[in-house]
């Protein structure tokens, strides 16, 4: 094996470790959350790190196996008409809710995680070589901003929830 396929298979096995951490997290920010939008918000975001996790793993085992380069890859590429639910949507379905101590620190914790995972892709990024190992680290960035923008929105709904609705509704002077 080269050095660049050693450093794109240290690449994956980081990510891989990083997605197990968020999926972890959620699941016990689930358990522990009272709420149905953080439980919903969880959810998604656990899927969303298990989906990760699986993908890169199989990348992984297949560049590990000695495949190709372009069929190993091909396990990580998002589809970008792949959407998200939003965290407005799953607010809306609910309205107002008061968060518990549970809920603020699993957000934090979890705010903390898509953080450091987007750290991650972009100092990775500087140190790739490979064309596809580049392509999958800003894929993961715009992954894990997507992320760290749901609970951006949810934290924005904890501290002060009539705020948050107000300005979902998007009100205007009309001058009158």
């Amino acid at each position: 094996m080269t050095g660049s396929h050693e450093q794109v298979l240290d690449l994956l096995c980081a990510a891989m470790e990083m997605a197990a951490k968020g999926k972890d997290l959620y699941g016990k920010a689930i358990d522990a959350c009272e709420n149905n939008v953080s439980k919903e918000i969880f959810a998604i975001l656990k899927a969303e790190e298990t989906d990760h996790e699986s993908r890169i793993r199989r990348t992984y085992e297949t560049l590990k196996n000695g495949r190709p380069l372009e069929e190993a890859w091909s396990y990580c590429r998002f589809d970008d008409k792949r959407t998200i639910p939003s965290f407005n949507g799953v607010a809306q379905k609910y309205g107002p809710e008061k968060a518990c101590l549970n809920e603020l620190q699993a957000l934090d914790m979890a705010l903390e995680l898509e953080d450091n995972c987007v750290k991650f892709y972009q100092e990775e990024l500087k140190k790739v070589s490979d064309p596809m190992a580049q392509s999958f680290c800003e894929a993961m960035m715009i992954e894990e901003r997507e992320h760290r923008k749901i609970l951006s929105d949810m934290q924005f709904f904890y501290k002060d929830p009539e705020a948050w609705f107000i300005e979902q509704e998007h009100p205007h002077l009309d001058g009158a």
